[in-house]
């Protein structure tokens, strides 16, 4: 979860406006435009300094802090955080991409009424270690990781979360695809029978 730049933005002489627009651009913060379901991980990465990607769309760096984009990259990337992500895809299950405007309204715990620091927390004693893709989500300890911090973080029993992240496992490899909210279009809720 955690990354570095491959490169530093340097500022060629007579492109000194587009640099600038560039690097205010930059964040903390970097959200996927594209996804494979099959094979990625990662749906956020966290840089320790503010930066741009191809394929990633950067948080605004002047309104978001790096310990807040520290717990956000932490609830995006647990099951909790997912399916916001997949609410806003194209229409492709196991390829999605998401639009900036889909980005910009992604649904996050309100740090205003509980702690990020147990999300915070699970970032950093995770960030460096290895994601598996979502098929083998049950047996990673990351994902177990992350979705204890994000439970703990709303409120919420840690075995809902983790039938959640067994039900979103199974329905982006189409083991369970009826329960695919945009297809059974009903919710992943904890009364709900699927």
């Amino acid at each position: 979860m955690a990354t570095e730049a491959e490169q530093s933005i340097m500022i060629q002489p007579g492109h000194e406006r587009a640099a600038t627009g560039c690097l205010q651009k930059a964040g903390y913060l970097l959200l996927a435009t594209r996804f494979d379901a099959i094979s990625d991980t990662l749906l956020a990465i966290c840089s320790e300094q503010p930066g741009v990607g191809s394929m990633w769309t950067p948080v605004d760096a002047q309104s978001l802090h790096l310990p807040l984009a520290q717990a956000l990259c932490a609830w995006f990337n647990g099951t909790l955080g997912t399916p916001g992500f997949l609410a806003r895809r194209s229409t492709k299950l196991t390829n999605p991409s998401f639009f900036q405007a889909d980005l910009c309204i992604l649904p996050v715990p309100g740090f205003a009424q509980c702690s990020m620091s147990e999300l915070r927390s699970a970032y950093m004693d995770m960030k460096h270690e290895q994601v598996r893709p979502w098929k083998e989500s049950m047996q990673d300890p990351v994902r177990s990781r992350l979705d204890m911090a994000a439970a703990a973080t709303i409120g919420l029993d840690l075995t809902t979360v983790v039938e959640w992240r067994r039900h979103l496992s199974s329905t982006l490899y189409k083991i369970e695809l009826s329960l695919e909210p945009t297809i059974s279009n009903q919710p992943i809720l904890p009364g709900n029978p699927q």
